[in-house]
Formats: C-alpha cells, sequence, structure tokens
C-alpha cells in the first residue's frame, strides 16, 4: 500500500511537461526563440490559451474550432495558416525541443515499476494534444500509462476538474484515492482540488503540497 499524506493512494494521474520532465528556464527560452519568427501566432496562442482556461467547450472538435479561430483573430492571419502552424510547425518544434535539449527525470522508469507493484494505476493528464510524440521524444514507452487525456482532446483546460472526474470514473477510483502530480499549483493543483483528489506539486517551493522530486519519490516509498 502506498501513502500520501495519510491517504491511500490507488492512483497516480501525472500531468507531463515540467513534470515528467524538468521545464527549465534554458528550454523556455530556447522554445521562445524557435518561435521568434512567428511571434505574433506563439504570442497569440499563449493568450488565448489563459483567455479560455476555465471554458468548457465540451469536446476537442469545438476546442479547436474555437481556439484557432481566436488565435486568428488576434493575430490577424487566416485560420487555415494558424491550423497549419499549430498543427505541425507548434507540435515539431516543442517536441523536438524536449527531445534535443530536455531529459526525462531520475529513477522515473523505477518509480513506474514500484507503483505497478503495489497495485497503483498510472494515468497521464496534459493540456496539450500529441502526447505519444512528445512521450516518444522523451523515450518514455506509453504502455507505461492505462490512460492518456489531453485537456484539449477533451474541450476544456485545466483547472477545470471534469477530465481528472474522468479518469477517476473510467478506472472506478473514488477521488480520494487519486494523488495529481504536476509542476503548477494554479493549473495541477487547483485541477486537483477542484475534482476532490489529491495533489503534489513538484517545486522548491516551500509551500504546503509542494517538494522536490528526491522527495517525492522517498514519499513514495521509492528506496533511491
Amino acid at each position: 500500500m502506498i501513502k500520501f499524506n495519510g491517504k491511500e493512494i490507488k492512483a497516480v494521474v501525472f500531468d507531463l511537461d515540467g513534470t515528467l520532465y524538468e521545464l527549465s528556464f534554458k528550454v523556455k527560452l530556447h522554445f521562445f526563440l524557435k518561435n521568434l519568427k512567428k511571434w505574433k501566432l506563439f504570442s497569440a496562442h499563449r493568450d488565448i490559451q489563459s483567455d479560455l482556461r476555465g471554458e468548457d467547450l465540451m469536446d476537442g472538435k469545438n476546442f479547436y474550432d474555437t481556439y484557432l479561430a481566436m488565435i486568428a483573430k488576434k493575430a490577424g492571419i487566416d485560420v487555415v495558416k494558424v491550423e497549419d502552424w499549430y498543427f505541425n510547425r507548434f507540435e515539431d518544434v516543442f517536441s523536438d525541443i524536449i527531445r534535443d535539449r530536455c531529459q526525462r527525470r531520475e529513477f522515473l522508469s523505477e518509480l513506474f515499476d514500484h507503483l505497478r507493484e503495489n497495485d497503483v494505476r498510472i494515468a497521464l493528464y496534459s493540456d496539450y494534444g500529441f502526447i505519444e510524440k512528445r512521450l516518444d521524444a522523451l523515450n518514455i514507452d506509453l504502455q507505461n500509462f492505462e490512460m492518456l487525456v489531453s485537456s484539449e482532446l477533451e474541450g476544456v483546460l485545466k483547472p477545470t476538474a471534469r477530465p481528472l472526474k474522468k479518469i477517476s470514473k473510467t478506472m472506478n477510483i473514488p477521488a480520494e484515492n487519486v494523488l495529481m502530480v504536476g509542476d503548477n499549483y494554479d493549473t495541477d493543483g487547483k485541477s486537483a482540488q477542484a475534482a476532490g483528489t489529491s495533489y503534489c506539486i513538484i517545486s522548491d517551493a516551500k509551500e504546503e503540497y509542494h517538494c522536490k522530486w528526491d522527495i517525492f519519490l522517498m514519499k513514495m516509498g521509492l528506496k533511491i
């Protein structure tokens, strides 16, 4: 049995970016520089992503139709070009930077094995789509995860609780026995709170429910 802050954990739901690998300042800077030639689009995408947080568009088609149209309007660029940029250049640049400049967290494979050995089920919950591409870039086998859930494809971004509740319901595990592990309280932490699950934020911040990766591994009972 694995416990976290006194609660029995039967499923762990991991965020991806910044959680399964460290999203350092250098990586973020390189990502911004790679998008400089398309800065109008990139900047609009960031703004619209913030605007849509908390708005439930019900499914992936409605989300992308709304999202891309809003980016096009804000950037003053034809929506067909926005779609091409997002699903081709943006996704590819993101994945390539992860492959070239990021490494998965230490002892990640050992952690997955440890969780499975203790009958803890594993899911992945990320705001972005193209989850398989990013896992491949990190050389993480997608078979480690029972569920891969994208907020975009669900039609609603974090911190709305619906996708996390869906994971709990699909696995038939009470929310109180689910642990959300992310790197951002405003998205991952608040999603967990809204869904009624426990959460841990991988961070150097000295706040409640925040801890460094090595401390998290020890809390999970992994001997490293």
